[in-house]
């Protein structure tokens, strides 16, 4: 059975199942949304995706970060703008440019407003619960840091759309902090975990309805709210963002209004016309079908500008700098698959749609079970049968070809070209517990695997699980340890649900809490990511300086605190592993 005829089928199987059939009437409705959007965003695009201004103020040095430009609103139409742009005197200097830009745009991020969540309690739940004082100070500081994260968008987005680079949100949000001025897609799961734990429901459900309603705009959810971020998504986590919601309000509308959405970001992630879908050939007779980060947009990202002129002379693809971006994972090695393990690894290497990743398969597989879940709970069982379906068919792709024996890991990214394996050890492996691949195995397969792939997994460290083996410089590389992937391998644990995979649950939790409180001591910040070999230090590496707030960070922190109550954060990383 060739590639091809394999991708044909899948798409048939699709079609016959009605997920398409469905989706086209979507696409139309998303379609005359689009147009809508289309005719005042393209307008702020001239200015912020790809203009001479834009190339200017970058290529010049206005702003140290490239982001902080394209983050400032318009203070007239960007025609009047793009007007007096063509008669600055030449040749330009950062002086006149950044004269120019100080006469005609706002401060970056004044497109967003402040907003302390109504539903902001200061003592939670969570509080009464801590057992240990220091646990319980750090909680209730962590409480008050969702006040200082909450906003709201402006109204002038509303009236001036085409001078903004910000997306309407029509509901309060929360941000991650730093130069992360807007809403993320993935690490809104681990906030909305955060928020639940203190009780703010409400903020939780305004958040998944803010990504429910960019699907139904843009077919997807993307990377972030901002215009430029439009072209791509993030690792689709928006299915296990209403689950959480679902199980702590029992709100049957919003399943109903979510699913209509939710199959339409399916059908994002497995329409063949998107490129996110690949055959992968396990042998010559037999094929797989797997998913990839992709994007059809090859020029540089407005809100890295200036990398991403550097890394294109040095012969990179901006496209796969872009789908690295939609991983979720920008930059690391796991997107050089085929490169030597070393330190000075260039972005130029970057083949990220080469890769079947692991852990995008593991979300998409939860996509799919919990879609089945919820056409289930809505009294659908002929959609819910297209969806147990297709996770059934996920499932045995992975396990065929992801799965291999003698590898750090078990499970793997797979190199779309060769259908093997790749050789690089990261901590996206760890999904297939979180997203319950292994749910089916017995006890001693399951402790077989924790033994084997995860207690003696060379990514665990003495502060934290490490991103992956390589030391490249990037930022998702080691010796960076990120707080979502210490929850994902966390609650994985948990799910496997034997004694020894708790026990180990338990020790890993206990190790990044302390490494994080003995950051958070000194002067109470929360990094976005921290260092896995030394215990209350901050990550390093990549595109910009690490950030503080943090979203994810503190969303991960308060549910490990709610989980483990006794745990004595005070102590050092190394006393307990």
């Amino acid at each position: 059975m060739s590639g091809s005829t394999t991708w044909r089928q899948f798409s048939l199987w699709i079609l016959s199942a009605g997920i398409v059939g469905f989706a086209l009437y979507t696409f139309r409705t998303r379609n005359i949304l689009y147009n809508n959007f289309k005719k005042e965003r393209e307008r702020a695009c001239t200015i912020y995706c790809s203009s001479s201004l834009l190339h200017a103020v970058q290529t010049l040095n206005v702003f140290s970060d490239c982001k902080h430009f394209v983050d400032m609103p318009m203070k007239f139409p960007p025609e009047e703008i793009e007007l007096k742009f063509s008669k600055l005197a030449r040749p330009l200097t950062k002086e006149s440019v950044r004269k120019f830009v100080e006469e005609n745009f706002l401060e970056p991020g004044s497109d967003v407003i402040s907003h302390i969540p109504e539903d902001w309690n200061p003592t939670p739940n969570i509080l009464s619960k801590i057992e240990t004082k220091s646990g319980k100070a750090w909680a209730k500081d962590l409480v008050e840091k969702w006040k200082s994260l909450g906003r709201r968008t402006a109204p002038s987005v509303k009236k001036h759309p085409a001078q903004t680079s910000t997306l309407w949100r029509e509901k309060p949000f929360i941000v991650p902090g730093g130069r992360f001025r807007e809403s993320y897609y993935w690490d809104s799961y681990w906030i909305i975990e955060g928020l639940l734990t203190c009780d703010m429901k409400q903020t939780a459900k305004n958040i998944v309805e803010n990504l429910l309603d960019d699907i139904d705009v843009f077919g997807c959810v993307p990377n972030g709210g901002r215009i430029y971020y439009t072209t791509r998504s993030q690792p689709p986590l928006l299915a296990a963002m209403v689950d959480l919601v679902y199980e702590s309000t029992k709100d049957v509308a919003l399943l109903k209004r979510a699913v209509k959405s939710l199959n339409l970001e399916y059908t994002f992630w497995n329409d063949p016309k998107n490129k996110r879908i690949v055959s992968i050939s396990v042998n010559s007779n037999e094929s797989v079908v797997l998913n990839r980060y992709n994007s059809i947009d090859d020029t540089p990202r407005p809100e890295s500008y200036r990398e991403d002129i550097e890394t294109r002379a040095l012969g990179g693809s901006m496209s796969q700098i872009r789908a690295a971006a939609e991983s979720g994972w920008d930059f690391s090695s796991r997107w050089m698959p085929t490169e030597d393990a070393k330190s000075d690894l260039p972005l130029a290497l970057t083949a990220t749609s080469s890769v079947a990743p692991i852990d995008l398969n593991a979300f998409i597989y939860d996509m799919e079970r919990r879609l089945e879940k919820f056409h289930r709970i809505l009294n659908r069982p002929t959609k819910a049968k297209i969806y147990t379906k297709a996770s059934e068919k996920r499932k045995a792709a992975i396990l065929k070809i992801a799965m291999q024996e003698g590898t750090p890991s078990l499970f793997n990214d797979v190199l779309i070209s060769t259908g093997k394996p790749s050789s690089r050890t990261s901590a996206a492996s760890f999904a297939v517990m979180w997203c319950g691949l292994l749910d089916s195995w017995d006890e001693k397969n399951k402790d077989k695997f924790v033994e084997k792939y995860v207690e003696k997994n060379p990514l665990l460290m003495q502060a934290g699980i490490s991103t992956t083996t390589t030391q490249s410089k990037q930022q998702w590389d080691f010796p960076n340890a990120w707080p979502p992937l210490q929850a994902i391998a966390i609650d994985g644990l948990r799910r496997i649900n034997t004694e020894k995979s708790l026990k180990l649950a338990e020790n890993l939790a206990s190790l990044w809490l302390r490494s994080c409180y003995r950051a958070w001591e000194p002067k109470g910040h929360m990094y976005e990511k921290y260092n896995a070999e030394k215990c209350g230090q901050g990550g390093g590496g990549g595109e910009y300086n690490v950030q503080l707030g943090f979203g994810w960070s503190n969303g991960v922190v308060l549910r490990l605190l709610d989980l483990y109550p006794r745990l004595n954060v005070t102590k050092d990383c190394k006393s307990n592993y």
